[in-house]
């Protein structure tokens, strides 16, 4: 099973604890929850082993590495510290993304590049291998590309 799975949007994200996944929402995310339970099979917490204040929310998965969502671009550089892997629902401007070293930074414009997300972590918190929902679907005229590149 993916140890991270990320909604498209950032709003709903879940990481993979010791009894199923601490699932995270905004408060919208029931029919993304029901979606991944059943495709895992595994309990989705809500709010199971995230902590969350004015900078955002931050658990610590099983394996022992980090995971953050940045809710205000103000207070990034409080939260990102020793984190793997980091969700913001804005665009994290290069400087910001600099004076934190967080290795796999998922900001609005690379969720809409590639949708909803499953990872998996190595023991180190690398991301081993990488699916997303914009992989699958491919590049189709109907579909809005939001890298520039049309």
């Amino acid at each position: 099973q993916p140890d991270i799975l990320i909604a498209d949007s950032g709003r709903a994200i879940a990481v993979r604890g010791k009894d199923g996944y601490g699932f995270l929402t905004d408060g919208r995310g029931a029919f993304v929850r029901s979606v991944w339970q059943a495709r895992t099979a595994e309990a989705m917490e809500l709010g199971e082993g995230w902590q969350c204040k004015m900078a955002g929310c931050l658990t610590t998965s099983q394996a022992g590495w980090r995971v953050a969502r940045s809710d205000s671009v103000r207070r990034f550089a409080d939260i990102c510290s020793g984190v793997s892997v980091l969700v913001a629902r804005y665009s994290v401007p290069q400087d910001v993304a600099a004076t934190c070293g967080v290795p796999l930074i998922l900001d609005t414009p690379a969720l809409q590049r590639y949708g909803a997300m499953a990872l998996w972590l190595d023991d180190s918190g690398a991301v081993k291998r990488m699916e997303s929902s914009g992989e699958r679907r491919g590049r189709r005229p109907w579909i809005q590309q939001n890298n520039g590149d049309q």
